[in-house]
């Protein structure tokens, strides 16, 4: 808990710093809407053997050296303060970064302010994506998801789901060439002032999974 609130007050001061405009949103309250995107484990095929290309652990140090380097990779900094290190994987191109994500477990997931998914025994969430964008349209994020659906099944994990934000196309397409197909959706509100503190969320997609699958996130 003490944790938590250590972040929320860090993220506060940053904003302050950065980004007063999303302060602002957040003060005023929002909602979000975002697709749900879901396979099958089993069913994911493995990634290509591509040449010249590397996927493997993100080390803390690397992605610290990163964020100093490319804006895009300070929200993945950020997670690393809450997540486990381990959980942060990269596509290397040419022995240099250019695609990564995170593989969220259940227990990951619970260290989480906001659980959007709510990731159930079984279930893994690929999340915080980004692919860089000198290497955008080659391929690699699809490549990335298979990677880390590879990984998460050698762990035990039966399903595997992905949510992107409405509008974005170029993320959904990336999602549905890798294998998963779209589920449904979830519906994110923010009060004003108590921001992301309080976020009520309808879970809409959990009423639409495969037969089998439908046991409740606990």
């Amino acid at each position: 808990m003490l944790q938590r609130f250590a972040h929320r007050v860090h993220t506060v001061r940053r904003l302050l710093r950065e980004d007063r405009g999303r302060l602002l949103r957040i003060v005023r309250g929002n909602f979000f809407i975002y697709i749900v995107h879901f396979a099958e484990l089993a069913a994911v095929a493995s990634p290509p053997e591509t040449p010249d290309v590397e996927f493997r652990h993100v080390s803390e140090g690397a992605l610290n050296q990163l964020a100093g380097t490319y804006p895009e990779f300070t929200y993945q900094r950020e997670a690393m303060e809450v997540l486990d290190a381990s959980a942060a994987y990269g596509v290397y191109k040419g022995g240099e970064l250019a695609s990564l994500c995170w593989l969220m477990t259940e227990e990951l997931d619970r260290r989480l302010d906001v659980r959007l998914v709510r990731l159930g025994p079984g279930e893994v969430e690929i999340a915080k994506a980004l692919t860089l964008p000198e290497y955008r349209g080659r391929g690699l994020y699809p490549l990335a998801i298979r990677s880390v659906c590879r990984v998460a099944r050698a762990q035990g994990a039966r399903r595997v789901f992905m949510i992107t934000q409405w509008g974005n196309a170029t993320s959904r397409r990336g999602i549905e060439k890798a294998g998963l197909g779209r589920l449904g959706w979830i519906v994110a509100i923010e009060p004003p002032v108590v921001g992301p503190v309080f976020r009520p969320i309808l879970r809409l997609f959990r009423m639409r999974l495969p037969a089998g699958t439908r046991a409740p996130a606990s």
